[in-house]
């Protein structure tokens, strides 16, 4: 009897089943539910296949303590428990129930979609409107403000006065007077003045319009035959003429200094406006000195004559041919002069306009410095 007893509890033994996680399954799994009974428990049904997991076997003792341990230490540990995770949820549940297992499943899988947002179709942009759009960005950037465009136009203003007043400069100057002197073809005094003598004589009146001397300074010099060198009324014409020579250089003095501002403010706050200014400028003064030229070539004592008048009061400055200013300023002096005067200008003008020629890559890069100053 004690063997048979033995014997029973053995087969009892080996035939109570063993707790396995839901995702595992056993080769003997066939053999066990052979030999149990009918009052035996069956084992959990086998999840999907592709939930099986390849595991070590638990221990055939105590196999629910050691579940019961487990779920214990999870929840002391705050992590993993089917309340903070829906899917860890289902899978428990699985062990107990599969079909509750199932539904807890679908309501994460709900939830989870519920929570991960549609995405929103992007709105499909007018052509008409992008175009509008467009035009308008291009209008605003092509157009100018009114503040630099108005310094730009009194650049192009200025800039004439500036290289007539700059070639008077250097004609009234000693150099130019010893080129005439100098040069073949100057007509010869004729009443016996040689080269040095005139040289000398005519360098005083030059000197005479640069400095700050009186009328004085003419006055008071006399010739080899100790007579006066002038007249009364040539030094009043010569202190006319010294008058209007020194406002004229005052004058550049004060245009010079604008048109220097004018330049510095245009550099930053117009980029291109001093390269239009000054292209502007040249064409002008090269149409106005075209039309001079024309008049005096046409007539040119009507042109001295006009010129003369708006300077100098009628009867001031006519003389004799005798007289000092003749014979050292001759008519042939004051045409050269005018002749240096233009061809300094028209070198001038000449230069400016290779400077400021609005080529593609000169507008490009205005247009550039334009662009990148208001996006700034």
């Amino acid at each position: 009897m004690s063997e048979k007893a033995n014997s029973a509890s053995a087969s009892e033994s080996a035939t109570e089943p063993i707790e396995r996680p839901s995702g595992l399954r056993s080769d003997a799994a066939p053999d066990a539910q052979k030999a149990s009974g009918p009052g035996t428990a069956q084992p959990a049904a086998d999840p999907a296949p592709e939930e099986k997991t390849e595991t070590a076997a638990l221990p055939t003792s105590e196999p629910r303590r050691g579940r019961r341990s487990a779920e214990s230490a999870g929840e002391a540990s705050g992590g993993g428990t089917a309340a903070d995770d829906p899917v860890a949820g289902a899978a428990a549940e699985r062990e107990k129930s599969p079909a509750s297992a199932t539904k807890v499943l679908r309501s994460a899988e709900a939830a989870a979609a519920r929570a991960t947002p549609e995405p929103v179709a992007a709105p499909v942009a007018d052509p008409a409107d992008s175009k509008r759009r467009g035009d308008a960005r291009e209008a605003a950037l092509r157009a100018k403000p009114l503040g630099p465009r108005i310094v730009q136009t009194l650049l192009a203003v200025v800039y004439p006065f500036l290289l007539v007043i700059g070639a008077l400069k250097a004609v009234a100057s000693p150099w130019f007077l010893w080129l005439e002197y100098h040069r073949p073809g100057f007509p010869a005094d004729e009443f016996g003045w040689d080269t040095a003598q005139r040289l000398t004589y005519g360098s005083y009146g030059v000197d005479y319009l640069n400095n700050a001397a009186g009328a004085g300074f003419l006055g008071g010099l006399v010739g080899a035959d100790g007579a006066p060198l002038m007249t009364d009324s040539e030094v009043s014409h010569m202190a006319d003429v010294k008058a209007v020579i020194a406002t004229s250089f005052a004058a550049g003095f004060v245009l010079l200094v604008l048109a220097a501002l004018m330049v510095w403010f245009l550099a930053r706050r117009y980029p291109g406006g001093v390269r239009r200014g000054l292209f502007a400028g040249a064409v002008a003064t090269l149409v106005a000195a075209v039309a001079l030229a024309a008049l005096a070539i046409l007539n040119w004592g009507a042109f001295f004559t006009g010129v003369h008048g708006l300077f100098f009061a009628d009867g001031t400055w006519t003389f004799q041919y005798s007289d000092t200013l003749l014979r050292l300023y001759p008519e042939q002096f004051w045409v050269d002069a005018g002749i240096g005067v233009g061809v300094l200008v028209l070198l001038a003008v000449v230069a400016t306009l290779i400077a400021t020629w609005p080529t593609r890559s000169r507008r490009d890069r205005s247009r550039i410095r334009v662009n990148g100053r208001r996006s700034a």
